[in-house]
C-alpha cells in the first residue's frame, strides 16, 4: 500500500538570546508587519523584551502553579502583552489578530501531531517543555557548557528546557496526505482526536531555549539522521511531566490560533 509523507513546518525566526515568550512575540511581530502595507504595521521588540515575556518557570507565576517553562499562564501573559502597545498600525496601538492558546497533552505522539496541525492551520510555532540530555547530542557543545561538561561531576545531566517545534513529518496510509486524511481543512484544529490512529510520526525537529546562558539554539535534535530519534523524543517528553520528582503534571502546549 502506498504512503504519503508530508513535512509540516513554521517559518524560521532570527536566532539570538531570547525567552520562548519573546520568540512567540517576535513571530507575531513578523506576521503583523507582513499583514499591512509597508511602514503601517510595527512591532516594538525592545519594549516587548523589557516587559518580561514568559520564560523560565512561567508556570510558577500563575494562580495554578506548575513547574513548567511553557505553561498556560505563559499563554495568558502573551495575550496580555500583545494588547499592551507593542504592536501598532499607523501609529495606533493594535491587538493583532489571533490568540495564544494552551492545551494539556500527556502523549508525545499526539503532541507532535497537534504541532503539525497547528503549523498547517495557522502557520504557528508550538512550544512545550522537554528534558534534554547532553548524550542526545553528537557534540556536547550544542548545549551550554554549564550543562554539558564531560569532565565534570555530572557529565550527562537531565535538564528541563522549553522548546519550539520546527518541523514535523507525518505519514498516512494511501495516496492522501495527513491533513486530508484528518480533515484539518474542516476546522478540526485544537484536538487530535481519533485521527491519531491513522498517522505515523516519522520525524520531528525542535529548537531549544537554553536556560543558561539563555536564548534560542536552533538544533535539529530529533532529526531523521539520529538513530532511535523518536524514542528519544518520547522519553524526553514524558520525563518533562515528572520534573523535580513532583507528581506528574501533563505538558502544556502553547500555540497561536487565528493566523491564516
Amino acid at each position: 500500500m502506498s504512503k504519503s509523507d508530508v513535512s509540516y513546518n513554521t517559518p524560521e525566526i532570527d536566532e539570538g538570546v531570547m525567552k520562548w515568550g519573546m520568540h512567540a512575540l517576535q513571530w507575531r511581530g513578523y506576521n503583523h508587519i507582513a499583514d499591512h502595507r509597508p511602514g503601517s504595521g510595527t512591532f516594538d521588540a525592545v519594549l516587548a523584551n523589557a516587559m518580561d515575556p514568559p520564560g523560565e518557570d512561567s508556570g510558577m507565576d500563575g494562580p495554578d502553579q506548575v513547574f513548567k517553562h511553557v505553561s498556560c499562564h505563559g499563554a495568558k501573559r502573551l495575550n496580555e502583552l500583545e494588547s499592551s502597545g507593542i504592536f501598532k498600525t499607523d501609529g495606533v496601538p493594535t491587538d493583532p489578530k489571533g490568540s495564544w492558546e494552551c492545551v494539556e497533552e500527556g502523549d508525545p505522539k499526539a503532541a507532535a501531531i497537534l504541532g503539525a496541525m497547528n503549523m498547517y492551520a495557522w502557520n504557528t510555532p508550538t512550544y512545550v517543555d522537554l528534558t534534554i540530555r547532553c548524550a542526545d547530542f553528537p557534540n556536547p557543545g550544542l548545549i551550554s557548557p554549564s550543562h554539558c561538561d564531560p569532565f565534570g561531576p555530572n557529565p550527562n545531566p537531565i535538564v528541563s528546557e522549553a522548546v519550539v517545534m520546527r518541523e514535523i513529518t507525518l505519514c498516512a496510509e494511501g495516496s492522501k496526505p495527513p491533513h486530508i486524511v484528518c480533515n484539518w481543512d474542516q476546522g478540526a484544529q485544537g484536538e487530535v482526536g481519533p485521527c491519531e490512529s491513522f498517522l505515523a510520526l516519522e520525524n520531528i525537529k525542535v529548537g531549544i531555549f537554553e536556560i543558561s546562558p539563555g536564548g534560542y539554539a536552533s538544533h535539529n535534535l530529533y532529526g531523521r539522521d539520529y538513530a532511535g530519534n523518536l524514542e528519544i523524543w518520547e522519553r524526553n517528553y514524558i520525563e518533562a511531566m515528572n520534573r523535580m520528582d513532583i507528581p506528574k503534571v501533563l505538558n502544556q502546549l502553547v500555540f497561536d490560533s487565528g493566523r491564516h
